[in-house]
């Protein structure tokens, strides 16, 4: 269920970008977004979610709240010189009729993912 002091708490220190989404009236909005959120975005809080420019985002918010189940998806960012690769989760959370009320976003760094299973493999070696 959705809280905005457990927003706060537990994910605004997080080293992982993370967005809050609201489903209001069939329209989705930016509610919160974390200090690593806000590197990639502008100040979004309650923001209407444009359907056209972000189609695929939308999407899947919609997909999630839908199957009432977190879905996940991976994406490698290849115009930048780093390429980073990120596995992106959609989770719905709830309002007290049980019914979605929100999405929460949470991106997660592929890479750093598989530079530890490679030092635990090495290091297991040893």
């Amino acid at each position: 269920m959705y809280s905005e002091g457990a927003f706060q708490f537990y994910f605004m220190n997080m080293p992982q970008p993370v967005i809050l989404i609201q489903q209001e009236k069939h329209q989705l909005y930016y509610k919160e977004c974390n200090k690593a959120a806000q590197q990639f975005f502008d100040k979004m809080e309650d923001k209407i979610i444009n359907k056209e420019e972000n189609l695929f985002f939308y999407t899947l918010c919609e997909k999630a709240i839908a199957t009432k189940e977190p879905i996940q998806y991976r994406y490698i960012q290849l115009f930048q010189l780093d390429r980073h690769a990120y596995e992106v989760t959609f989770t719905p959370l709830f309002n007290q009729a049980t019914t979605p009320s929100h999405v929460l976003v949470m991106a997660q760094e592929i890479h750093y993912k598989k530079r530890r299973k490679r030092a635990r493999a090495y290091s297991m070696r040893f």
